[in-house]
């Protein structure tokens, strides 16, 4: 969910929740959800009844952000697409649906920046082309201190025990941590299983503002990024050995 001044470099950095801004000095950071033991962290409990353990195909998975520009001057930036196969983690599958369990990670560190197949799919909002420079001043912004702050945060996690509906199309509620900050969200989910293999897909809405983080703005608004980013993922899975 920055000080950069060009108006493209500007959209995206500051949108990215991946993903992005300053803490607003006006604005009290909202009260953070309790973390998890540390000992639940480093390993947790499989749920009960039977269940297989899956583990994430990183190369195969894939997650893409979009961060949409806003302002009477917003025609002098571009939207912008961040993401890359960033996933890992586990899946621990129950026989009751409900009562499976998913731990996820995000390696900040790894993601990119408009790469052209992405645009190319994203449609008519991503027609315009950001250049080398324009992308690598985003990046470089999306990591410091006071965007993404990856020197203290290199990873974002994703926790669900909180399953809702069923097969093929059902919602999670996962409890998500970004720059240190926790929230719960509800995700919807497509899930296709093929024995011993499944894929998850979905898109979902993430406000920069529920994880502290300011969306950016300059000239009272007239340069600025929405607050919600799009948050679209594929997850491919198989069974453990």
């Amino acid at each position: 969910m920055s000080q950069l001044l060009r108006s493209s470099t500007v959209m995206a950095a500051l949108g990215i929740v991946t993903v992005l801004s300053l803490v607003s000095c006006a604005q009290a950071p909202p009260t953070q959800e309790p973390p998890l033991p540390a000992a639940a962290k480093a390993s947790p409990t499989p749920p009960a009844g039977d269940h297989t353990l899956f583990e994430i195909n990183e190369p195969e998975s894939l997650l893409l952000i979009k961060v949409m520009r806003s302002g009477p001057l917003s025609r002098f930036g571009h939207n912008h697409i961040i993401g890359g196969p960033v996933i890992g983690g586990r899946v621990w599958l129950a026989e009751k649906l409900a009562d499976s369990r998913v731990e996820l990670t995000i390696r900040l560190l790894d993601m990119q920046v408009d790469e052209p197949q992405w645009r190319l799919e994203a449609g008519e909002d991503f027609t315009s082309v950001p250049s080398d420079e324009d992308i690598a001043g985003t990046r470089a912004n999306m990591m410091s201190p006071k965007v993404l702050d990856t020197d203290n945060f290199p990873v974002a996690t994703a926790e669900v025990s909180g399953i809702l509906g069923a097969a093929p199309d059902f919602s999670v509620l996962a409890r998500i941590t970004l720059k240190g900050n926790t929230r719960s969200l509800p995700i919807p989910v497509h899930f296709e299983r093929q024995e011993n293999r499944f894929v998850a897909t979905g898109t979902f809405g993430l406000t920069q503002s529920d994880f502290a983080i300011e969306p950016f703005s300059v000239l009272l608004g007239a340069i600025s990024v929405q607050d919600e980013v799009q948050v679209q993922y594929t997850i491919v899975a198989s069974a453990s050995p």
